[in-house]
């Protein structure tokens, strides 16, 4: 019997095919590149005690996936970049479960922003790098948090008759009717940093619709914003960064709004789905540098005027007046000689406030609410 030989080179070579072949991973290798908190991607809002982190993996070696993950969760990123979960870390969980890990550490504060990351083992049982810092922010956990903020709405009406009505007629009408909106406000407050500035967020329950701006900046493109409730169960309020907004100096918030399903007086002829006119619940917080933080709050104390928008209702449409526009009405330098103390809404009764983790409607190039 022969025996087959081969030279050294050719069966070094062989054996170098089989290895870049093989299913066997190195360190590196299983990526985490997409990592959610609550199915979102860095969320402001977040008032779930038990938060749920998942993640997507991806790798270049066929057949490769997690054997095991672990997950830190700190509040800063300096210790999630060192891999330092002050606040809670898993050790290494034996599973390939990526969807969906609960949060089961320490009692989360709210209004706080927390930092985490993922670190998985592959086939091979090979340990991974640590994911990218991610962080999720926790809202306001309930009436306390809002720090005395009040709803807040349109002093007086201001509106001319010319365009503030519009014909209307339902399948119960013969003819139409005319009909007039509630007024739809723009409000502002004005506020002055003396200090320098970590961050600033606004939270923001505008009902039916609203646009927040700070300095004339408007601070998103959503439209029918926020999505509709029961008013009588629930509503949405918004977290909004405004840190990049905000400046030395005088500063000014301005928030307009509309009638949405809240002021919904008009279509159906029923009267309950008219909850009342728009109103505006809100509170800014202001962190400094020397960890001092500033208030700011809706009351008596923000202006209210009538704006440009003197017709508006989800079946009925909008009316948008150029000649009522208010030059630099959410500027500093607007005047507002005219302007009336916003007035205090006693009769809103909404139970609770949400935040809104939905995903907005949005419009670049819209004027109004609609």
């Amino acid at each position: 019997m022969k025996t087959l030989t081969f030279p050294v080179t050719l069966l070094s070579f062989l054996l170098f095919l089989i290895s870049c072949n093989s299913p066997s991973a190195e360190k590196g290798s299983l990526k985490v590149e997409h990592s959610t908190c609550e199915y979102l991607e860095k969320p402001l809002g977040i008032e779930t005690q038990t938060p749920r982190f998942s993640w997507k993996l991806s790798s270049e070696m066929q057949g490769d996936r997690q054997t095991a993950y672990q997950v830190i969760l700190a509040d800063s990123e300096e210790a999630i970049k060192k891999g330092n979960g002050t606040i809670w870390d898993t050790q290494r969980v034996q599973s390939d479960q990526s969807l969906n890990v609960v949060y089961q550490g320490e009692t989360l504060k709210e209004t706080t922003r927390y930092w985490w990351a993922v670190k998985v083992w592959d086939a091979d049982g090979h340990e991974q790098d640590w994911s990218e810092a991610e962080w999720f922010e926790t809202g306001i956990f309930g009436e306390e948090g809002w720090k005395g903020a009040k709803w807040i709405g349109l002093a007086e009406d201001h509106r001319s008759k010319e365009y503030s009505s519009r014909p209307l007629q339902i399948r119960t009408m013969d003819a139409p009717r005319l009909e007039t909106s509630h007024a739809s406000p723009v409000l502002r407050k004005e506020f002055s940093l003396d200090r320098k500035m970590k961050q600033a967020r606004i939270y923001l329950a505008g009902l039916g619709y609203n646009e927040l701006y700070v300095n004339g900046e408007r601070v998103d493109d959503a439209v029918l914003n926020p999505g509709q409730t029961s008013y009588d169960k629930r509503a949405f309020y918004d977290v909004y960064d405004i840190s990049g907004l905000v400046k030395d100096g005088p500063n000014v918030l301005g928030v307009m709004l509309g009638n949405g399903f809240y002021g919904q007086s008009m279509a159906f002829g029923v009267k309950f789905l008219n909850y009342g006119v728009p109103a505006l619940k809100c509170i800014a917080l202001i962190e400094y540098d020397d960890g001092t933080v500033e208030e700011l709050v809706s009351n008596e104390s923000w202006l209210s005027h009538t704006g440009p928008v003197v017709f508006d209702n989800v079946y009925a449409g909008e009316t948008y007046d150029a000649r009522e526009e208010i030059v630099a009405w959410n500027r500093v330098d607007c005047n507002f000689d005219s302007w009336q103390k916003a007035k205090v809404l006693k009769d809103v009764d909404v139970p609770i406030l949400t935040a809104q983790l939905l995903q907005p409607n949005t419009n670049p190039y819209r004027s109004g609410f609609l």
